[in-house]
């Protein structure tokens, strides 16, 4: 999430299969580690956090499985209007608010998508909602179809959050002399380390 509040999706992990917990977690963790951005919060459907898995005597949850392998997650909103209402209007364009790149244009919404996420793009683009079986007229039922929705599930959660962006700061990289004086003042705190700069130092 930018500081101006725009959401890039910019990779994903979409895959079945009965693969388990641990292969996901690994996953993840890569895509953490090539992405180098701090993670301040991780979703997982509300459902997860039952104990419904077994292991000799030991019950657990698959969000209990996740934590055992570094994934530490919260439960998503599970209220759909309010996710969806949200999901929404993060597609809408904000008058005046410029793209995150230098092309100069405006009116940017609150999400963008990069096409490596093909799964979500399909899933958004196949979103359809339940049809009223009988011919009695009445209102439309307000209600997805249940099916291939999971990328979409997960934006609802992610919008229900309301996540604000931060201005991201790369960790500052300490030249030599730096390092040197830290670990003079490491050594002996008392001292206010000074290198000098030349063939002899004290």
């Amino acid at each position: 999430v930018t500081p101006q509040g725009v959401t890039i999706l910019i990779g994903e992990h979409y895959e079945g299969g009965g693969k388990p917990v641990s292969y996901h977690a690994q996953l993840i963790k890569s895509r953490r580690e090539q992405i180098k951005f701090p993670i301040r919060n991780t979703y997982l459907d509300p459902h997860c956090w039952a104990k419904n898995q077994t292991s000799g005597q030991r019950v657990f949850s698959i969000a209990d499985e996740y934590a055992e392998h570094g994934i530490f997650a919260v439960p998503g909103q599970h209220d759909w209007e309010t996710g969806f209402n949200r999901c929404t209007e993060a597609l809408l364009p904000v008058p005046g608010r410029p793209y995150p790149d230098d092309s100069g244009r405006e009116n940017c919404p609150s999400v963008l998508v990069f096409s490596s996420c093909p799964a979500y793009i399909k899933e958004k683009l196949n979103y359809r909602w339940k049809k009223a079986k009988s011919v009695v007229t009445r209102n439309e039922v307000d209600e997805p179809i249940d099916f291939m929705d999971h990328h979409m599930d997960g934006e609802r959660y992610f919008f229900a959050s309301r996540p604000v962006g931060e201005e991201y700061v790369p960790p500052v990289t300490k030249s030599a002399l730096q390092l040197v004086q830290q670990l003079i003042r490491k050594a002996n705190p008392l001292e206010d380390a000074e290198v000098v700069v030349g063939w002899m130092s004290r």
